[in-house]
């Protein structure tokens, strides 16, 4: 099966050629990135992609492949997954998810508990124009 990262509107930007633990070299950016673009990341969904557990290192491998096309993004977290991350992956990549929370907040953040990181994508999305990149399909918010 074919893992592939898309953007709200469902059109693929990262195709992680079938692996569930992949590098960079076996990446590849399908969708053109405007340079200085900053895109949109719902975390957790993305980490989620391969049906392994978050995995920290699909999103960076992401990440790494957006930068290298010019892009800049900010990546916003569910309030749960730390704890997701900590059960799925071991203390050591829990420690680097925090580590990133703390010295790059510019870029990633995590919604707070009661608020959805849809939410905070959406709004931000709407309100400055910007790209999400995701496999959710945003079906709670349809009417609004």
């Amino acid at each position: 099966m074919k893992r592939r990262i898309k953007d709200g509107s469902g059109q693929i930007l990262l195709d992680l050629a079938g692996k569930t633990r992949p590098s960079v070299e076996e990446t590849r950016l399908v969708v053109p990135v405007r340079r200085g673009e900053i895109l949109l990341v719902d975390g957790a969904n993305v980490m989620n992609a391969a049906n392994q557990g978050a995995r920290l290192e699909i999103l960076l491998v992401l990440l790494v492949e957006l930068m290298k096309a010019g892009g800049n993004f900010c990546c916003i977290f569910d309030a749960n997954v730390r704890f997701q991350l900590r059960k799925s992956s071991g203390a050591r990549v829990y420690e680097a998810y925090l580590k990133l929370l703390e010295t790059y907040s510019h870029q990633f953040a995590e919604s707070t508990g009661g608020l959805r990181a849809d939410e905070l994508l959406l709004q931000r999305a709407d309100s400055l124009k910007q790209r999400i990149i995701t496999n959710d399909r945003f079906n709670d918010y349809k009417e609004r």
